[in-house]
């Protein structure tokens, strides 16, 4: 007979007891080993007792207590939406995380792929849990993680350069400029597609963060929308985004422009370099669904590229004319060169063929007749 130690008596398999709260599935065998196994932890230190909180509290605990101090306002509210949304009042809610199986979570997440969730969004559900659940052994809850030996499915059946639209090519981009210069607001557009902002980043400028005279402007903040209103200003999205970015001559030409006609700001507003009449910065949501398309339209470009499809294209823009990848990194606020030419791999085969055509005229025009 299996002798159970008495301070593990909770383990006990149900066959040999009515008052447990461990089952242990399987031969008398495989019980004993699976003692072994609990008794072997403890003797180095790592055993961990199975916890009776359900993974439904424990990330409503781990969201106020971990997330939420440490992340922007606009991360925390969209990881609240997917844990009300796929885990408070289901099924896995409930379940204890001592229940938790890399086999139960991969198919939790195939039952939520049939409910059509997608791939993106479940990626984003992936890192909410995996992320919680190296709290919960921080905290002492659980011995392991089992989300980390869970496979997520990748998209499929799209290029990467089908997925990332942009102003193609150099008659694109002069379009593309020449409607911008007809419309209100299109200013903000050419600053976008010459400089590589984020659109938080670019509507959240004002005019000290610009020397007109050096030709440069620093971002150090960053135009954040609360779900219930209002707006403030953040700071940059990660440590490289606070950074120095310079100017084309052209677009400078046309900022100072743009600073001698705007109308005075009121000294308790902030001196925006894109504001409304009022002295509010421009909304994001408008300037695409209004502003860009109407531009986009007048150009007679893709009307399906959004505002950071200005930001890709600047990035495209570089890699076609040559630029260090490490001051493309530098210039778009990337944390590092491997991010920026994961991103823009798909310009990466055409320029291939650039590197080929001037190989050929070094080496080998002078072999053929």
């Amino acid at each position: 007979m299996v002798q159970w130690p008495p301070y593990l008596s909770h383990l006990r398999p149900s066959r040999w007891s009515a008052n447990n709260n461990k089952t242990v599935h399987g031969t008398r065998k495989e019980a004993q080993s699976y003692l072994n196994g609990v008794l072997r932890d403890q003797d180095l230190g790592r055993f961990v007792e199975p916890t009776k909180l359900q993974l439904e509290a424990f990330l409503d605990r781990w969201l106020e207590e971990v997330a939420k101090p440490k992340l922007r306002e606009v991360t925390y509210d969209h990881y609240s939406d997917l844990v009300r949304l796929y885990v408070r009042g289901r099924p896995i809610g409930r379940k204890l995380l001592s229940e938790l199986t890399p086999f139960v979570i991969q198919e939790y997440y195939a039952e939520l792929r049939k409910q059509n969730l997608g791939i993106p969004s479940l990626k984003k559900f992936h890192v909410v849990i995996s992320s919680s659940l190296d709290q919960a052994i921080r905290w002492g809850l659980l011995q392991h993680n089992p989300a980390k030996s869970v496979e997520v499915p990748r998209l499929r059946g799209k290029l990467r350069e089908e997925k990332l639209r942009v102003i193609g090519d150099q008659d694109q981009a002069q379009k593309f400029l020449q409607a911008a210069l007809e419309e209100p607001n299109g200013l903000v557009f050419i600053l976008a597609l010459s400089a590589g902002l984020r659109p938080g980043e670019y509507l959240a400028l004002t005019w000290s963060d610009l020397d007109l005279d050096q030709e440069r402007l620093v971002v150090q903040r960053s135009l954040f929308r609360m779900r219930k209103g209002g707006w403030r200003f953040e700071p940059p999205k990660t440590k490289g985004s606070h950074r120095t970015v310079t100017l084309p001559t052209g677009l400078v030409e046309l900022l100072r422009a743009h600073k001698a006609s705007q109308p005075p700001v009121s000294p308790q507003k902030a001196d925006l370099v894109f504001r409304t009449l009022d002295g509010e910065p421009l909304h994001a949501g408008p300037l695409r669904r209004t502003d860009l398309r109407r531009l986009l339209k007048k150009a007679g470009l893709d009307e399906r590229l959004h505002l950071y499809s200005l930001r890709h294209s600047q990035a495209t823009i570089m890699l076609q004319a040559g630029v260090n990848p490490k001051v493309m990194a530098e210039r778009l606020g990337h944390c590092s060169v491997q991010l920026t030419l994961d991103v823009y791999s798909h310009v990466i085969p055409t320029m291939q063929r650039d590197v080929a055509s001037k190989i050929d005229g070094i080496l080998f025009e002078d072999t053929r007749d």
